[in-house]
């Protein structure tokens, strides 16, 4: 089979809301988003081709706006599949949301040589 038809079998999910607004019940004061994964930009940070899904780009930007609009004070980072081994990304939007900040982590390595630890924790605001 070529590389062309191997992409266009794996399916692409849906990315997320661009406008989300205050949920009816907020959440509570100092909240944590505790699974998130930054996408992008995908010609930056190459997919793996072995993976289940295409997901669309979902950039630490817009990740804030949505914490922001929702009232969510936290967030943990964590490296998706998607990527397999190369956590560049991950790294990459956890330097740029203003780093680690301790919490339960589990290492993680990388193709590119660069070192994760995953369940990186930033402030949102």
């Amino acid at each position: 089979m070529n590389d062309r038809l191997e992409e266009d079998s794996i399916p692409f999910c849906q990315g997320p809301n661009p406008d989300p607004g205050m949920p009816i019940h907020p959440p509570p004061p100092e909240a944590w988003d505790c699974h998130a994964h930054i996408f992008g930009p995908l010609e930056q940070y190459h997919l793996t081709a072995n993976r289940s899904f295409t997901p669309p780009e979902a950039s630490l930007t817009a990740y804030r706006r949505m914490l922001a609009a929702v009232g969510i004070a936290h967030a943990v980072i964590v490296p998706p599949s998607v990527y397999g081994t190369d956590n560049r990304c991950t790294f990459d939007s956890v330097s740029a949301a203003g780093g680690l900040s301790g919490g339960p982590q589990e290492d993680f390595g990388t193709t590119s040589g660069t070192s994760l630890r995953c369940g990186s924790l930033f402030n949102s605001r």
